[in-house]
């Protein structure tokens, strides 16, 4: 992944201060009313305990040197105008104040529509980083590059996404004998690195402004890495069309310690079905209940996962199929071990009625320590809006669906994921077969 650095809070200060004194005094004093607030932003940050603390410091903090900087710029306009700098000095100072002032607006629009997602991000990322400001750096990266331009927004990029997974996982090595390339599956260890996927949790056809609404933020960036598992191509074939789901276990997510994740067969009709050959061939029984093996500190984002993980129920639930797989994910009359403000509890609620029927409900033990109703950072939009959200993401979940189960084969090698092609969000639309879900063919147009 391409690197970048996050902006550092005193650079445009320092770069500009020997310009200082030719300011009036009213605009020194204004600068240095400005500073004590900075300074009693960088006192809050450092003093914070929580993610949601230091996020909103941060957030503080850049607001303050921005202000600074704006306040600056004008200064020394007006001085550059009354004769106190020479042209030379002012476009000095004005390049310093630019070349600073664009990465610290790139991080406060992404702390300002994504503060929950970096929120959660940050939790999941403290096990592998001793301070929130490590953590709070390694959730920004990929946000900032995506608001700066450096992530192409036109066409999701497979090839790209593939090699942040692996990256993120540290998923790939090489046979010292043989030369050949691997790839590490998170339930079965290391494959030819062309039988490994870098799987979707979410599918990236449901990025829109209705599943950013669902989870609460500005915008979903579903290439976002911690959206992605590596994992033997027919496996991922199976978390794509509801064979497997991967939950938290049971029991072993108390404190603050990392995260246990297992594999849950969902099709118990498949168990004895083979996902390799050989004679070390693997069964779909020999992944179920299995723990997966990570190769480092990172592991994906849970919202991520706790929305596949309900898409695959309310799948089952339409489909009346056999569910005695939830009894190895309940614990303590809950549906998922690790709590959190994931998703938005009326619209979840709403697209649960609409994806499997008005006579199905979805049980509060799914929802009741993993959702959120009203919370500052994720603005509630009217009923009726929210009821077109509702309509908008569940078309495009019928529509992945419908081209999971329309795809060659049962996920065997050679059947092509609908997230490993190239096709775009407007042409997944066309000619799925909307009418046998009870709706008219959607127009192609961007949702």
């Amino acid at each position: 992944m391409e690197s970048i650095t996050i902006p550092k809070r005193t650079s445009s200060l320092s770069a500009s201060s020997e310009h200082l004194s030719r300011l009036p005094a009213a605009k020194r004093e204004e600068l240095g009313n400005i500073r004590k607030r900075k300074a009693s932003a960088l006192s809050t940050l450092s003093a914070a305990s929580s993610t949601s603390d230091f996020v909103e410091a941060k957030i503080k903090n850049v607001e303050a040197d921005l202000d600074y900087s704006e306040t600056l710029r004008q200064a020394l306009s007006e001085s550059y105008k009354e004769g106190h700098l020479s042209e030379e000095q002012y476009r000095e100072a004005c390049r310093d104040l630019k070349s600073d002032v664009a990465p610290r607006e790139d991080e406060l629009v992404v702390l300002k529509r994504q503060k929950k997602v970096i929120e959660d991000d940050m939790q999941d990322e403290l096990p592998a980083y001793r301070t929130l400001e490590d953590a709070y750096t390694a959730s920004l990266v990929g946000k900032i590059m995506g608001a700066c331009g450096k992530v192409k927004k036109s066409k999701f990029d497979q090839t790209r996404f593939r090699s942040d997974a692996l990256e993120r996982y540290n998923a790939k090595s090489r046979n010292e004998e043989t030369g050949e390339e691997l790839a590490w599956c998170h339930l079965i260890g290391w494959c030819g690195a062309k039988r490994v996927k870098a799987a979707h949790i979410v599918p990236k056809t449901l990025e829109s402004d209705s599943l950013a609404y669902l989870f609460g933020v500005g915008e979903a960036k579903l290439s976002d890495p911690r959206n992605a598992i590596t994992l033997h191509q027919i496996i991922e074939g199976g978390l794509d069309d509801g064979t497997i789901v991967l939950v938290p276990k049971p029991g072993n997510n108390e404190g603050d310690g990392e995260t246990v994740w297992i594999c849950v067969l969902v099709d118990k009709k498949r168990k004895t079905n083979m996902i390799t050959d050989g004679t070390d061939g693997v069964k779909w029984k020999d992944i179920d209940g299995k723990e997966l093996q990570f190769l480092g500190a990172n592991r994906p984002a849970r919202r991520f996962l706790y929305f596949r993980f309900l898409i695959t129920y309310l799948n089952c639930k339409s489909k009346s199929a056999d569910l005695s797989w939830l009894t190895q994910v309940e614990a303590k009359g809950k549906m998922w071990a690790t709590p959190g403000p994931y998703l938005r509890k009326s619209m979840l609620l709403a697209l649960a009625r609409r994806h499997a029927g008005d006579d199905v409900f979805l049980p509060e033990a799914f929802y009741e320590d993993t959702t959120f109703s009203d919370i500052p950072e994720a603005s509630t939009k009217s009923a009726n809006d929210e009821k077109v959200l509702v309509l908008s993401l569940g078309r495009r979940i019928d529509a992945h669906q419908e081209a999971v189960e329309n795809r060659d084969g049962d996920g065997s090698e050679g059947s092509v994921s609908m997230d490993e092609s190239d096709t775009s969000d407007n042409e997944t639309y066309v000619g799925m077969g909307w009418q046998s879900q009870g709706y008219p063919a959607p127009l192609p147009y961007q949702i």
